[in-house]
C-alpha cells in the first residue's frame, strides 16, 4: 500500500474544506461591497443611469438583504450579476472564473416575437445528417418551462443597452450556456426536453443531450482559467501609452451566440450579380464588392468589427485601396456595421476619415477621474519624456494629465470631452504622400441594427452628426462608454467590466425614451429609415426582402441627390 507523505496530507486537508464550503453571509456582503465600491469610484454613468432609467446603483440595502438570504454561492453570484445588469449597459458585466459551457448544437434568436432556430452547429449535426431540429423551428419550452420566461430570467443577468438587444442576447444563451456570465447555467440535466413548433403543425417533443465542456464553478475556490482566442493580432504601442489607450477601448466584452455576429460575411445573401472583391480569404478584414440596380453601380463594404488598428495618421493599406477603388468605380456606397461588436475608437475615426473628403468634427470621450488615474498619467508623461516619446505622444499625455487633474478636484469628477485619439477632435481629410486627398465623396448609406455596438456606434454617430450618410436599419445597441476591467471580489475571484468614459456627440439627441443628451449610451444612434431584419421572412429567405428594400432605398437616395450613373458596370467588381 502506497503511503502519502505527511506534508502532502496536511496540504490536502488545509485546502479541501475551502473547496467544498460556501461563502458565509459576511463574506458575500464583503464581496458585494467591493463591487459597489468599484461602481462608485470608477463607473462613468452613475448619474446618467439614475436620471435616465431611474436606477441608483448606490442604493444598496435591497441588494444586501437578498445577498444575506442567498442559499449558496451560485445564488449570490446571480444576484451580483443582476445588480450589474440593472445598469442596462452593454459594456458592464459581472463574471466569475469559469470556463464551463454547454450547447444543444443550435442557436435561437427572436424573429417576429418568436424564438426560432436560425443555425445548426455542423460539429454536432453534420451537414448530411437528418437533424432533429431545423432552421425555422420555434422553441416553445425546455424541460417544461416556457422558453421566453427562461429568456427573461437570463436577461435579468446580462443587461444590455436596450431591452430588445438584451432579450436577443439572452435568447442566444438559452441553448448555448456560459457559466462565467450566467452563474447558475450549470443547473441542467444531462438531457434537455424540448417542445417545438414546426411549420404550423402539431407541437413536437424531443430530447437532446447537452454537450458540456469546461469546469463548473460550484463554490468559491480556484478553477482553471478560461482561455480566449482573438481573430486579430494584438495591437502594440509604447507601455507609457497604455493608460491613455483605455479611452479608446470601445468593445462589448462578451462572446455572443448570434448568427453573423462579428462575422466577415453579411448575415444576408447579396443581390444577384454581386461581384465580390474582399472577403474571399480567411485573413481578410473586410467584405466588399459591387452590384447594379436602377442603372447605378453600388459599392458594398462590410466592417465586421473595429479590431483593426487604424488612426487618422496611419490608415490600413487594404482599406485605402478599397476606398480608392470604390471612389472610381461606383455611384454610391453601402457600409454595413450590423452585428459589429466594436473595437478601437481610433479605428472608427480612421474609417470615418476615409469617407469624409472635407474633414470632420469627431466625438469626444469624458473620463471618470480617480487619483490613481492622475498618478498614472503623471508617471506616463515622465516615462514618455525620458524614453523618447514622440512630440504627439507627449502632447496627448500632457492634455490627459491636465484634464484628469482638473476633474479629480470635483465630486465624482468627469473630464471635459477629450479627443478619441491624439489631441484634437477636428479631423482633417486624409492625404497621401503627395498631398492628394483620399476619401470617398459620393453618397453613402450605413446599415445598422441593435447589435451595432460600441465603436461601431461611434462610427455611426460621426457619420450621422456630420450629415455624411443616411442610416438604414434599427437603432444601435446603446453601448456608449469606454470600458475597463476590474477585480471585483477577493472571495469569489470575480471580475467586472465597467464603462470608465462617456462617448460625447457634437450635439444633444432628443428622443421619446430618455432625457436629451449628447450620448450614445442607451439612446443609441437612430436610423433615418427603420427596417427590421428580424422577421421570419428574412430568416427563411436569407434576408432577400431586407436586401431588396435597402437596395431600393439606396437607389432612391441616389436619385434624390441628382446622381447620374457614371461608373461603368463593365468594370464593377474587377480587382
Amino acid at each position: 500500500m502506497k503511503t502519502i507523505p505527511a506534508l502532502s496530507v496536511l496540504f490536502v486537508l488545509s485546502f479541501a474544506p475551502a473547496g467544498r464550503a460556501q461563502l458565509t453571509p459576511d463574506q458575500k456582503v464583503m464581496d458585494f461591497m467591493s463591487l459597489a465600491e468599484l461602481i462608485s469610484k470608477n463607473y462613468a454613468f452613475v448619474e446618467w443611469k439614475r436620471d435616465a432609467i431611474q436606477y441608483d446603483a448606490l442604493k444598496l440595502a435591497p441588494w444586501i438583504a437578498q445577498i444575506q438570504n442567498s442559499p449558496d454561492d451560485a445564488s449570490f453570484w446571480k444576484i451580483s450579476s443582476q445588480y450589474i445588469a440593472s445598469l442596462q449597459d452593454s459594456h458592464s458585466v459581472f463574471a466569475i472564473p469559469s470556463d464551463w459551457t454547454a450547447t444543444l448544437g443550435f442557436t435561437v434568436d427572436i424573429y417576429d416575437g418568436k424564438l426560432l432556430v436560425d443555425s445548426l452547429d455542423p460539429s454536432v449535426f453534420p451537414a448530411r445528417s437528418n437533424p432533429p431540429v431545423k432552421v425555422g423551428d420555434e422553441l416553445v419550452s425546455i424541460d417544461g418551462k416556457d422558453a421566453m420566461d427562461l429568456v427573461k430570467d437570463i436577461a435579468s443577468q446580462v443587461g444590455d443597452g436596450n431591452s430588445r438587444s438584451g432579450l436577443r442576447f439572452a435568447a442566444s444563451l438559452l441553448v448555448n450556456r456560459e457559466q462565467d456570465i450566467v452563474p447558475q447555467a450549470t443547473q441542467i440535466s444531462d438531457q434537455a426536453l424540448l417542445l417545438i413548433n414546426r411549420n404550423g403543425g402539431a407541437p413536437i417533443s424531443l430530447s437532446l443531450p447537452w454537450v458540456v465542456s469546461g469546469t463548473p464553478y460550484a463554490q468559491a475556490g480556484p478553477v482553471p482559467s478560461p482561455s480566449t482566442t482573438a481573430r486579430r493580432a494584438a495591437v502594440g504601442w509604447p507601455s507609457y501609452m497604455d493608460h491613455a489607450r483605455k479611452r479608446q477601448n470601445f468593445r462589448i466584452a462578451r462572446r455572443r451566440f448570434l448568427l453573423g455576429f462579428d462575422g466577415l460575411a453579411p448575415v444576408f445573401d447579396m443581390p444577384t450579380g454581386f461581384a465580390q472583391r474582399l472577403g474571399k480569404d480567411q485573413f481578410d478584414f473586410y467584405f466588399s464588392g459591387t452590384f447594379t440596380s436602377g442603372g447605378y453601380t453600388i459599392g458594398y463594404l462590410r466592417v465586421p468589427d473595429f479590431e483593426f488598428f487604424g488612426s487618422t495618421d496611419y490608415q490600413d493599406p487594404e482599406l485605402l485601396d478599397e476606398i480608392t477603388y470604390m471612389q472610381t468605380n461606383t455611384d454610391g456606397l453601402i457600409v454595413d456595421v450590423m452585428r459589429n461588436p466594436g473595437g478601437y475608437g481610433c479605428s472608427s475615426e480612421a474609417l470615418a476619415q476615409l469617407l469624409q473628403p472635407n474633414g470632420f468634427l469627431s466625438l469626444g470621450v469624458s473620463i471618470r477621474a480617480t487619483w490613481q488615474d492622475v498618478l498614472f498619467a503623471q508617471q506616463d508623461l515622465e516615462f514618455a519624456t525620458a524614453f523618447g516619446g514622440t512630440a504627439d505622444e507627449i502632447a496627448e499625455l500632457t492634455q490627459i494629465l491636465q484634464a484628469l487633474t482638473d476633474a479629480f478636484n470635483q465630486n465624482r469628477g468627469m473630464t471635459t470631452p477629450l479627443p478619441l485619439c491624439g489631441t484634437s477632435r477636428n479631423i482633417p481629410s486624409y492625404l497621401d504622400k503627395d498631398g492628394n486627398t483620399i476619401a470617398y465623396s459620393k453618397p453613402i448609406m450605413l446599415l445598422t441594427d441593435e447589435f451595432s455596438a460600441s465603436a461601431a456606434e461611434l462610427f455611426a454617430a460621426i457619420m450621422q452628426d456630420t450629415g455624411r450618410a443616411k442610416l438604414y436599419g434599427m437603432r444601435t445597441d446603446g453601448a456608449g462608454g469606454a470600458v475597463d476591467s476590474f477585480y471585483a471580489g477577493i472571495y469569489s475571484e470575480s471580475m467586472v467590466n465597467l464603462a470608465i468614459g462617456i462617448a460625447v456627440r457634437s450635439s444633444s439627441v432628443t428622443t421619446m425614451d430618455y432625457p436629451a443628451a449628447p450620448y450614445i449610451e442607451n439612446i443609441g444612434v437612430r436610423p433615418d429609415t427603420v427596417s427590421d431584419y428580424m422577421t421570419v421572412d428574412n430568416l427563411t429567405n436569407r434576408g432577400k426582402t431586407f436586401v431588396d428594400r435597402f437596395t431600393a432605398a439606396m437607389v432612391g437616395y441616389l436619385q434624390s441627390q441628382g446622381v447620374s450613373p457614371v461608373a461603368s458596370s463593365a468594370t464593377a467588381g474587377v480587382p
